[in-house]
């Protein structure tokens, strides 16, 4: 069943009709949309972007408020399609899943898995590491015991106590902008699925280009406007979540908050590695107007994402933007400096 909604979840909001990179009117892109996965009370619109594809919320919740919407939220559940055991009797599924694994290997999702699980980190020289939004902290233990000096983020202080106590990790609680960390102390930055919840995307980014040394390196992961799920699945893709998504991105759009942030050596790209577990959620708010993260879907779903999934990665071949997430890999480039 869905949480109980409650009045005092309601949002404030403020117009936003302007396009935060260009400035350009935007068009209405989905009206009516609901929260779908906490209950959090209202409806709610996106706009679009003629003229540079930049997608955002309108009205969009006050940053004063927003934090009502986090109030049942829990983040970066572990739940990768890899891992998930399912509970029927395993005869025929297994079989199956044989055959769909052999599938994806053949095309490259398994790969594209690993380099999405690592963070597009593999080769690079280890040195100090901040993950910003890193939730539960995983992700950081599994950093530090590859030999990265690590350091967490968040605003929601439940999850950096969490993160703390069961993986022994740092983790500094407030907005990055407040925290006043020095300039150049960090060789990599991570923003795992993070910078669609910002109200300063923007700014964010030009903080963390203060932030790394020369040469450093940011990855930032975020849903795919462009991606074959919200093609497929309009309203209900998970990837929209009103109203914690404020701005939603493509790779064109992540080009250009990078060079607006300060950076000139990026590249951005999309992932087709998650198009599964994006599908299982899409497919279970389209069926019943919810989902649960981690909640193990029934097996008429699964085969339907599967079929998604393998779907997706065949059409990725002839046309690599519609993959569920974006990427953005940055460099800060050696010899720049800054003032802090």
């Amino acid at each position: 069943m869905r949480p109980q909604e409650a009045t005092s979840l309601e949002l404030a909001t403020t117009p936003a009709p302007r396009c935060l990179l260009c400035g350009a009117i935007g068009v209405p892109f989905q009206a009516g949309l609901r929260d779908q996965l906490f209950g959090v009370p209202g409806t709610w619109s996106l706009r679009r972007c003629l003229e540079c594809g930049f997608v955002w919320m309108d009205p969009k919740p006050k940053l004063e408020d927003i934090g009502k919407a986090y109030q049942r939220y829990y983040t970066h559940a572990d739940d990768d399609p890899a891992d998930r055991k399912p509970s029927r009797p395993p005869f025929l599924r297994r079989k199956i899943r044989r055959l769909y694994r052999w599938g994806l290997r053949r095309l490259g999702v398994i790969e594209a898995r690993d380099q999405l699980l690592g963070m597009y980190l593999k080769g690079v020289p280890k040195g100090s590491l901040l993950e910003i939004g890193c939730g539960s902290g995983a992700r950081l233990a599994g950093l530090a015991l590859e030999g990265w000096q690590v350091l967490g983020q968040e605003v929601d202080p439940h999850s950096a106590d969490h993160a703390t106590s069961r993986y022994g990790v740092s983790v500094l609680v407030g907005d990055l902008q407040s925290l006043g960390l020095e300039a150049e102390s960090f060789n990599c930055i991570l923003m795992n699925h993070v910078l669609e919840h910002l109200h300063d995307p923007v700014g964010t980014l030009q903080e963390c280009h203060r932030l790394l040394k020369p040469n450093g390196l940011l990855v930032v992961v975020t849903p795919n406007v462009r991606s074959l799920g919200l093609q497929v699945f309009g309203p209900c893709w998970r990837g929209l979540e009103p109203p914690r998504h404020i701005h939603l991105f493509q790779p064109a759009t992540l080009a250009r908050v990078a060079r607006l942030a300060g950076f000139d050596t990026f590249e951005t790209f999309t992932s087709m590695a998650h198009a599964e577990l994006l599908a299982i959620q899409s497919l279970d708010i389209r069926a019943r107007g919810m989902t649960v993260m981690g909640e193990e879907p029934s097996w008429s779903i699964e085969r339907q994402a599967m079929a998604f999934q393998l779907r997706e990665a065949w059409e990725f071949r002839s046309d690599p933007d519609i993959g569920e997430e974006a990427v953005l890999i940055a460099h800060r480039e050696a010899g720049r400096k800054e003032s802090d």
